[in-house]
């Protein structure tokens, strides 16, 4: 697998004519996860972008679409999508935390 990506600043770019934050991720190629006939990782492309739109309140916008296949399990399936969501949440919440206490790895109460 080889992933491409990067991220930059852009001025004036945000509502408001904040600076946003941009950053891209994506497969060159499919990925090989394990050998045999019933796995697959075909594309991932990802998106992300942050804007303040008050001091100290920061937008995220995420925005990804893989396709994959490992034996019963595949990027459509409910269990997948509902196990991303609930992991997206999880990382915006820690962010949070990480920038209010400036502590790397945050605890959960």
């Amino acid at each position: 697998m080889d992933v491409l990506g990067g991220a930059r600043r852009v001025a004036a770019a945000a509502p408001g004519s904040g600076t946003l934050f941009m950053a891209r991720y994506y497969f060159t190629r499919p990925a090989t996860l394990v050998s045999g006939d019933d796995t697959e990782w075909n594309q991932d492309y990802q998106l992300e972008a942050f804007y303040e739109i008050a001091p100290n309140k920061v937008i995220h916008f995420y925005a990804l679409w893989r396709e994959f296949r490992v034996t019963t399990l595949t990027s459509e399936s409910d269990f997948y999508i509902n196990l991303l969501l609930g992991n997206l949440v999880d990382f915006d919440k820690r962010t949070s935390l990480v920038c209010r206490d400036h502590k790397v790895q945050p605890k959960f109460d």
